[in-house]
């Protein structure tokens, strides 16, 4: 009976035990409830720089994630920062002579590393000059007839999204994907909308500057430095091309001092502002070297303006103002005139809607002086 019982012990005790190894020695390990530690967590990272998701992993190959996607923390997306959306291939200085086609910078995208663009190939350009200087991007013809080319100051239909036919400098004989006149400090986009091998031209040959002594002009040879960088914008679908601006239009000009056809005019259709609404506000300052009139003109106005010749003469009293001495444009009525502004804040508002243009008039910022050149100017448009 003592024997049967310690039997039965001694089972009851090995049935235990294994149990209790099966139960600690088995494939899965026991589930604990924890609460994880920021070192066990995913990490998030926070950029200062405007983002923008896209599935294109090409983008920027530098892109870093903090940790690798787990089955239950999938990415769907890349994070690019501006900045890695695009690539500088060109970042130098260099020394221009006014009126001197002699002296032009001319480099082939060739040279800097991309031998032939593709359309929709998107680039910014940006120009800082101590003059005013023309910009040219052309083809292989286009350089090879740039020596010859006598340009011409006229009208030419070279706003961006209306028929407009501003002032600007014509290349009879040169095709260009992009042309832009006298840039001071600016950034230019180029698109290329047609494949092939392209140039760009900086001409400082239309920098016509004088000086008289005893009634003889003579022209006078300049050395001006200009700093230009080009980026490439890698995906130009993915990110706005050019910094944004709380201003419809922020534009720094350069004008010729001497008295010559033509004038500086915005076509606020360019701008983004296709039609102006009755009881709209708007801010326009001017911060100008030397005076110039400035005009806000519909566009019946805008068509009659290039045939007014301007009378400088006593003005009618103009508010609380008394009668003054300013130029007459004679069979408009403009929005806003004002003569012989330097720096001021002009607030107007629409009082019949329509399309209109910005005219920045400088044929007679300097009559009287001795010296013909061009001076620089500033123009902000918002809306209060």
């Amino acid at each position: 009976m003592q024997k049967s019982i310690g039997r039965f012990l001694i089972s009851v005790v090995c049935i235990a035990a294994i149990l209790v190894t099966g139960c600690t020695n088995s494939g899965s390990n026991p589930v604990a409830v924890t609460t994880p530690s920021p070192a066990t967590t995913a990490e998030v990272v926070v950029s200062t720089l405007p983002i923008i998701a896209t599935s294109n992993s090409q983008i920027s190959p530098n892109v870093s994630a903090a940790s690798q996607s787990t089955p239950d923390t999938s990415v769907s997306s890349t994070v690019v920062s501006k900045s890695e959306n695009s690539k500088t291939i060109l970042n130098e200085s260099f020394s221009l002579i006014t009126g001197d086609k002699k002296s032009a910078k001319i480099y082939s995208f060739n040279e800097l590393g991309l031998e032939f663009l593709k359309p929709n190939d998107t680039f910014i350009i940006s120009v800082d000059s101590g003059k005013p200087i023309n910009i040219l991007v052309t083809d292989a013809n286009g350089r090879g007839n740039y020596e010859g080319v006598s340009t011409k100051w006229e009208k030419q239909p070279l706003s961006k999204t209306t028929n407009t036919k501003l002032y600007g400098w014509s290349y009879p004989g040169i095709w260009t994907e992009l042309k832009a006149d006298e840039v001071f400090h600016e950034d230019l986009l180029l698109k290329i909308e047609r494949a092939g091998s392209y140039y760009l031209i900086f001409d400082p040959q239309n920098i016509v500057e004088s000086v008289s002594e005893l009634g003889i002009s003579q022209i006078t040879y300049n050395n001006f430095n200009v700093h230009v960088r080009i980026n490439q914008v890698l995906n130009p679908q993915f990110l706005d091309n050019l910094p944004k601006s709380p201003y419809f239009i922020d534009n720094k000009f350069a004008v010729y001092s001497g008295y010559r056809d033509g004038y500086k005019e915005y076509p606020l259709e360019d701008y983004g502002l296709n039609y102006l609404n009755a009881g709209d506000t708007y801010k326009l300052s001017i911060d100008s070297e030397k005076p110039v009139n400035v005009f806000v003109l519909n566009i019946k106005e805008e068509m009659q303006f290039d045939t007014i010749t301007p009378v400088w003469e006593m003005q009618a009293e103009k508010g609380n103002k008394g009668s003054e001495y300013g130029y007459t444009y004679s069979g408009i009525s403009p929005l806003v005139k004002e003569d012989k502004v330097t720096k001021k804040d002009i607030t107007f508002t629409v009082k019949t809607s329509g399309k209109y243009f910005v005219i920045i008039d400088q044929r007679f910022a300097d009559p009287y002086a001795k010296t013909l050149s061009y001076f620089k100017g500033d123009i902000k448009l918002s809306k209060i």
